[in-house]
């Protein structure tokens, strides 16, 4: 997904008035990661770099997120289960899984390969992929990324 972390990173920079080394320091990515996601040069934008930033900044993920993508690219599907036959719906009352692998790559349009690629792998979110996915189940913006990256975060 197409986005626009380059402009994020130059327009925080000037506001709190940092050189790229202190975002670097402050955000544990390398001096010239940081070059090159401010200059565009970075196509994929993963979970954990936009999330770092965003701490190292101290600003509010839903904030960031809307410098850093086109909200529209957001909107989910209604997702409706397959019909089921008689038996199917009796067996429904016994089932209790929620936000399947099939649901949410149905909400979001991310293929069930990629799903079981985070799932099951080693495949590493992209921040659009972790906002999407918050959506799909419901949770509150920035919910997964603190989850998934703070703990990781605070060893930096």
């Amino acid at each position: 997904m197409k986005h626009s972390i380059d402009i994020y990173i130059k327009n925080r920079l000037k506001e709190l008035r940092w050189k790229d080394n202190q975002l670097a320091d402050k955000s544990g990515i390398s001096a010239s990661q940081i070059s090159k996601l401010k200059n565009g040069h970075v196509s994929k934008l993963s979970a954990q770099a936009f999330y770092s930033i965003v701490l190292a900044f101290n600003d509010n993920l839903e904030n960031a997120i809307k410098v850093v993508f086109d909200l529209n690219k957001f909107k989910l599907k209604e997702y409706k289960p397959k019909r089921r036959n008689e038996f199917g719906v009796l067996m429904q009352e016994f089932e209790t899984i929620e936000n399947s692998i099939e649901e949410i790559s149905h909400k979001t349009d991310i293929t069930t390969t990629r799903l079981n690629e985070l799932y099951y792998r080693n495949g590493a979110p992209e921040a659009y992929e972790l906002i999407l996915i918050e959506k799909a189940i419901g949770i509150s913006t920035g919910e997964l990324f603190e989850k998934l990256f703070k703990t990781e975060l605070n060893k930096v």
